[in-house]
């Protein structure tokens, strides 16, 4: 395991330096202050590590197709996948990014947050991903428990119920 310093090394260290300093700054803040702040660096602080740990190892980021900058050289033309989400181009791409955001904004409004995460999952992995349901069923149940135990239980977040639950939608 050698440590390669390059760019994509040196930028993935800043940008931990950063997230992590945020994401624990949003701890102090008050409860309904917090909510926003730790859940967009929540993700973004496990990404961030993924791409880390993928400088020392690095079938770790082929297989995920994870960089920040592009300097990983393929040695030979990687197949492209028309139905991986990440090797989209042009408006096609697109479109259907923006299809999959609304539909889980529209999603959320309807069900609520913790309700909506595991059903977009399961939607995203089982009709675009076209995986097994094992693994559909596995990832949407597994993501929506941590999201559940982490930010309701151990933060104390009250998330947004949808308004088939009771939530309102304020404008």
């Amino acid at each position: 395991m050698k440590l390669r310093w390059n760019k994509s090394l040196l930028l993935t260290l800043f940008l931990l330096a950063i997230v992590a300093l945020l994401f624990v700054r949003s701890l102090g803040l008050e409860p309904i202050d917090k909510e926003v702040p730790l859940v967009v660096l929540s993700p973004t602080l496990l990404l961030i590590i993924l791409v880390l740990l993928g400088n020392f190892f690095p079938k770790l980021l082929t297989s995920t197709r994870v960089t920040f900058t592009g300097v990983r050289q393929e040695t030979k033309q990687p197949e492209v996948d028309p139905t991986a989400a990440g090797w989209l181009v042009g408006r096609k791409g697109f479109l259907i990014t923006s299809s999959w955001l609304i539909g889980f904004c529209i999603l959320v409004a309807l069900v609520g947050f913790i309700v909506a995460v595991p059903i977009a999952v399961l939607a995203f992995f089982k009709l675009f991903g076209r995986q097994s349901w094992l693994v559909s069923l596995t990832m949407s149940i597994g993501l929506g428990a941590i999201l559940y135990g982490v930010l309701h239980e151990l933060l104390r977040f009250e998330l947004y119920k949808g308004v088939l639950f009771g939530g309102y939608i304020h404008f």
